[in-house]
C-alpha cells in the first residue's frame, strides 16, 4: 500500500509532474531523480491527466504547470478543491507576474515557483512543500507583501481582522513568518503540536486565508522567509 506521508521512514517523496513541454517534463525528471530520497511516480500534459495522475498515484507533492494547452493549471487547482483531493502542490510556472503567483496560492496552491528559478531552487521548493510548509521566494514573498493589489481577496487580513486574533495566535503567527514548521513552534513555545495546529487554523479562518504562505505573506513586517532560499 502506498504511503500518503512523506515524513514516513523510509518513504521517498512521491511527485506528480504536470507540464505540456516535454523536453521541460523530462529535465525536471532528471533533476529530481538525482536527489535522495524523491520519487517521480507519474508525469502528464495537460489538465486531465493531471487530475488522474493524483488519484491514480497518489503523490505527496504536485509539480504544477499553469499555462497547459486546453484548461490551464487554475483549473486543475479548483477541481482538486472540488474534488476534495488534497495533495499538496507546487507551482512551476513561466509567468512571474505577481498577479499570477497571487491568484494561485490564493487558490489554494502551497508553493510558486518560477521557471527560471527551478534549476537552483526545485529540490529546496519540494522539500518545504512536502514537508507542509509554505514556499516562494524572498523576492517574490517582498514584492507580494509590497504589492497588496496583487491580492484579490477584498477583505482578505483588513487590520480589524487581524485585531481580532488572541495574543497566543499573534504569538504563533509571528513565528509562521519567520518559517517555523508547528513542530519547531510546539517546542518552543511547550505546547503540544496539535495546539499548534489549532492555533494556527484559526488565524487562518479569521484573517479569510487559506495557507500558511497567504498567512505569512499577510503578517509579516518584513521580508517572508517561508522558507529562505539560501
Amino acid at each position: 500500500m502506498v504511503s500518503s506521508d512523506p515524513t514516513a521512514p523510509g518513504s521517498p517523496v512521491r511527485i506528480l509532474i504536470a507540464d505540456d513541454d516535454p523536453l521541460l517534463r523530462q529535465f525536471l525528471v532528471d533533476l529530481i531523480a538525482r536527489e535522495e530520497g524523491f520519487e517521480v511516480v507519474g508525469t502528464a500534459s495537460n489538465a486531465e491527466e493531471t487530475l488522474q495522475g493524483v488519484t491514480d498515484r497518489v503523490p505527496h507533492v504536485l509539480l504544477l504547470d499553469l499555462a497547459m494547452p486546453g484548461r490551464s493549471g487554475f483549473h486543475v487547482l479548483e477541481e482538486l478543491e472540488r474534488r476534495g483531493l488534497r495533495v499538496p502542490v507546487l507551482v512551476l510556472s513561466g509567468f512571474s507576474e505577481l498577479g499570477y503567483a497571487a491568484r494561485a496560492l490564493e487558490a489554494g496552491a502551497r508553493g510558486f515557483l518560477a521557471k527560471a528559478e527551478a534549476k537552483a531552487l526545485l529540490v529546496e521548493a519540494l522539500r518545504a512543500v512536502a514537508n507542509g510548509e509554505g514556499w516562494i521566494s524572498n523576492e517574490l514573498a517582498l514584492r507580494l507583501a509590497e504589492d497588496e493589489s496583487a491580492w484579490i481577496g477584498g477583505e482578505r487580513g483588513s487590520a480589524k481582522a487581524q485585531k481580532s486574533l488572541s495574543d497566543r495566535e499573534r504569538q504563533i503567527v509571528e513565528l509562521v513568518t519567520q518559517g517555523r514548521s508547528n513542530r519547531q513552534i510546539a517546542d518552543e513555545l511547550r505546547i503540544t503540536e496539535a495546539t499548534v495546529k489549532s492555533h494556527v487554523s484559526n488565524a487562518m479562518g479569521k484573517l479569510r486565508v487559506e495557507n500558511r504562505t497567504q498567512l505569512a505573506l499577510l503578517c509579516s513586517d518584513s521580508v517572508p522567509t517561508i522558507p529562505s532560499p539560501g
